[in-house]
């Protein structure tokens, strides 16, 4: 067995006859053993043709042998045999070679949460999904699952047509409007609300409701347009209520918000809001006046006309709430599953409810039939209950009770119904030829079977005859028997009685003999037992004399020994003082010995004591090491099992961080839903801009050519006023300025601004020289090489000295060619420019737009 445990995992196990025990293992063997000895190895996936690792997950015993199941979903029974060479019990497959089949002993149930709920009007039937990616329509009336299909994904939530034929379901990517066949789910129309976690039909049927994120949508069920969104929320939305009138719709959210809405205005009509509580279900009365609403604050509100009118502490959290349609019932589920019968209207005390404990997980959804004779409970455990609804006054119900009647009509596809008709067709005619060729067998059978029937009829007449001759022969041989018999029993019956007189005499007398000796005897007992009575007297005599005799002596005795007493005392006292004097010298040879013996050993116990001395020294110091290793051994063990702790606090925040991880995990793929709608909406606006980016750039080339087609004339006519003023003013006329003396040096020709530019900025070019440089390092050489390149104006900051570019302009501003030298050398060298560049057309910009002017 250890070495088996070794080489495989041990998975299940079931206890058998005869002491054995059955064990799976991880791979696809089970091992019979008896104690610890493994009396036979059955291996499973080989003989099935399985895949080489499958584990056996469940052994059961029964009254032959036992049933094991495999993980890949395979069941295998072996019935117990002896095999005929060892005597041993061994366990054979029951199943090789058989076909077997299995009837479904109960319908298949949720394996997960349910998710979503809903009760149909006309039929009664209600519909479920759960995590398990499955949506089943049961029919409550007679118990049983009609209709149940797998999806590739989950569903989230779930509503059904009031006529029961359409449902609509929320799957992650689109919420899905699907006819309900009489054996499947028939997509019909997708609608682009991803993740709806709420959806509800309207009592009419003629528009539904879905929660899109914090909005709800309204569409019309018949032309499937989109006519409005109601929008308030700013969390997820988590109940969906309609009145009995289709007028209002009620909804709550995650956000502490209820809204009730009308419906043909889409106007808001009440609010209640309370931030720091997140609601989950919200129900209103048939007449519309008041809402009630319950959260993750434990309390259970009644609201009226947007203001609490009512509040009770439930001391849990409350999770759903159902309102029954003649309004005089109130059911409400808690987190931990159980479900209460809440007193209503309400009373303003918090115990005034009946609680019953059903699920084993907290209630997801609540739901009432139409009738308000059943009450519906789905839970985060998987399950779905029933309740029967009972009226304690009954008033009204007997008549809707009476009036709820139910349809029976299914949808199915025109292609499935001419399929059905042409199978139903073939089959009819398959009935026909079936029947003619069964009449047909059946005559010929009916023939073979009288003539087989005259065959037997003489066949057994024969045999009936002969058996009658026999009978006969067979009764006389009988009578002779009997009378042979009844001779041998008399004779038998004299002889016994002959016998039986016989022994009684001789018993007689043997009797009489025994008799006579047991007289003898008990004569002989008596005079024995009269000698033992004298003898005895005898004996008693002749004890008392002895007695007295032996007492004599013994005075005698004690007389003679009383003296011998006294002569010993006398002795021993003298040999007492001998005594005495012989102990007192050897008490002296003794004392003299011992002084002797003590010298000697004093030396021997010094020397002990310091070879002791010594070995307490070593020993201290093992000591003192074998107490640092305990110590560190301790320190070891603490330290482990502080590591133990903290490994096991790890494993809890890992545990509790992967929960979180699956929480952000499906919270980041909400978000991404919204960011992919946003990204859609900034795509489309995107391309807007592009659109318009292209319309700027037409414009703006428009505005370029404008402008360089008006250029020129604005300069023709600044030199021209430049011409006429120095030709007016002659002081002016053939003065030149510092700054143009510095540019021609440079080989460049000086062209001033506009006046317009001059009066715009007093940095223009007539107060060119107040512009100072700073004590920062000019343009690079590599920033020279760009500038010529580019045709660029290089503004440069000045006030900080750290030499950066603060600002460029390319062309314009009297350098239309490529720039080919800004006076460095001439206006400061090493120590700077502030915006001064010159162009190939021998025009020079003085960089009006500097913000640096002295």
């Amino acid at each position: 067995m250890p070495g088996a445990r070794r080489r495989r995992a041990f998975q299940c196990h079931a206890w058998l006859a005869n002491e054995r025990i059955a064990i799976g293992t991880s791979n696809s063997r089970i091992l019979i053993t008896a104690g610890s000895h493994v009396n036979q190895v059955i291996p499973v996936g080989p003989a099935r043709n399985l895949q080489p690792n499958c584990s056996i997950m469940v052994i059961r015993s029964t009254m032959k042998g036992f049933i094991a199941a495999g993980q890949y979903g395979t069941v295998d029974m072996y019935d117990r045999s002896v095999d005929p060479n060892t005597k041993e019990d061994m366990y054979m497959s029951s199943l090789q070679g058989a076909d077997v089949r299995f009837e479904v002993a109960m319908p298949a149930y949720h394996h997960g949460p349910v998710t979503g709920m809903d009760v149909c009007t006309r039929k009664p039937i209600l519909v479920t999904t759960s995590s398990d990616r499955s949506i089943r329509i049961w029919n409550y009336a007679t118990g049983e699952c009609e209709l149940c299909k797998h999806f590739p994904e989950e569903a989230s939530s779930v509503a059904i047509h009031p006529s029961g034929l359409y449902v609509l379901v929320g799957f992650g990517d689109k919420l899905r409007l699907m006819n309900v066949l009489i054996d499947d789910f028939r997509l019909f129309k997708e609608f682009p609300i991803r993740s709806c976690r709420e959806c509800c039909f309207s009592n009419g049927g003629h528009v539904f409701a879905a929660a899109h994120g914090n909005m709800i949508q309204l569409y019309s069920v018949w032309t499937f347009e989109n006519y409005g969104n109601l929008k308030g929320h700013n969390g997820k939305v988590r109940s969906l209520h309609w009145t009995p009138d289709d007028a209002v719709l009620v909804s709550a959210g995650s956000d502490g918000a209820v809204y009730s809405w009308i419906v043909r205005d889409l106007k808001r009509d009440g609010e209640s809001i309370h931030k720091n509580c997140s609601y989950t279900s919200a129900v209103c009365t048939p007449d519309g006046k008041s809402i009630y609403a319950v959260g993750s604050d434990r309390l259970l509100k009644e609201i009226t006309e947007s203001a609490i009118s009512c509040q009770l502490d439930s001391t849990e959290v409350l999770t759903q709430l159902a309102i029954s349609n003649s309004g005089r019932m109130m059911f409400a589920g808690t987190a931990k599953g159980a479900l209460r019968s809440m007193k209503y209207p309400l009373t303003g005390e918090a115990e005034d409810f009946q609680q019953h404990q059903v699920h084993s997980a907290g209630v997801s959804r609540f739901r009432v039939s139409c009738d308000d004779t059943m009450l519906f409970s789905a839970g985060e455990d998987g399950t779905v209950y029933l309740f029967k609804v009972m009226d304690r006054s009954e008033r009204g119900i007997k008549k809707e009770r009476a009036g709820a009647l139910f349809s029976d009509e299914i949808l199915i596809t025109k292609s499935d119904l001419e399929e059905k008709t042409v199978v139903m067709a073939e089959l009819r005619r398959s009935l026909e030829e079936l029947k003619l060729e069964h009449e047909y067998q059946l005559r010929l059978k009916d023939m073979n079977f009288n003539e087989k029937l005259k065959e037997l009829t003489e066949k057994y007449s024969q045999e009936i005859e002969a058996l009658k001759i026999g009978t006969s022969v067979l009764r006389a041989e009988k009578e002779k028997e009997e009378v042979k018999q009844e001779e041998q029993v008399q004779s038998m019956k004299t002889g016994h009685m002959n016998e039986l007189h016989d022994i009684e005499a001789r018993y007689n007398t043997e009797l009489m003999e025994e008799y006579e000796k047991f007289q003898a005897l008990q004569t002989k007992s008596g005079s024995m037992q009269e000698q033992w009575q004298r003898q005895m007297k005898e004996y008693d005599s002749m004890t008392q004399r002895s007695l007295a005799q032996s007492q004599k002596d013994a005075e005698e005795r004690l007389a003679f020994k009383q003296t011998e007493i006294s002569k010993l005392n006398e002795l021993m006292a003298a040999q007492t003082a001998e005594s005495t004097e012989i102990a007192a010298q050897n008490a002296q040879d003794i004392d003299h010995e011992i002084t002797l013996l003590h010298g000697r050993y004093e030396r021997r116990l010094r020397a002990e004591r310091d070879e002791g001395a010594r070995l307490k020294g070593e020993n201290g110091i093992m000591r003192k090491k074998f107490n640092t290793l305990n110590k560190d051994i301790e320190d070891n063990r603490t330290e482990a099992v502080r590591m133990r702790e903290d490994e096991k606090k790890l494993r809890a925040v890992i545990t509790m961080l992967e929960k979180e991880i699956a929480g952000f995990k499906k919270e980041m793929g909400e978000r991404d839903e919204l960011i992919q709608d946003k990204e859609r909406r900034v795509y489309e606006l995107k391309k807007k801009n592009q659109e318009l980016e292209k319309y700027k750039f037409v414009m703006d080339y428009q505005i370029k050519e404008l402008k360089e087609q008006v250029e020129p004339r604005e300069n023709e006519i600044t030199v021209m006023t430049e011409q006429i003023s120095s030709q007016t003013n002659p002081r002016t006329r053939n003065r030149i300025t510092p700054h143009q003396t510095l540019f021609h040096k440079a080989g460049l020709r000086v062209q001033p601004r506009p006046s317009s530019h001059r009066q715009s900025n007093p940095e223009s070019f007539p107060h060119l020289t107040r512009a100072r440089c700073g004590l920062h390092p000019g343009p690079s050489a590599a920033a020279q090489k760009r500038a010529r390149a580019r045709g660029r104006i290089l503004y440069w900051r000045r006030s900080r000295g750290d030499g950066r570019r603060v600002k460029e302009r390319t062309g314009g501003g009297g350098c239309e060619g490529g720039v080919r030298a800004a006076d460095r050398s001439a206006i400061g060298g090493d120590t700077g420019i502030a915006a001064y560049c010159g162009g190939e057309d021998g025009h020079v910009s003085d960089g009006w737009d500097i913000k640096y002017g002295g």
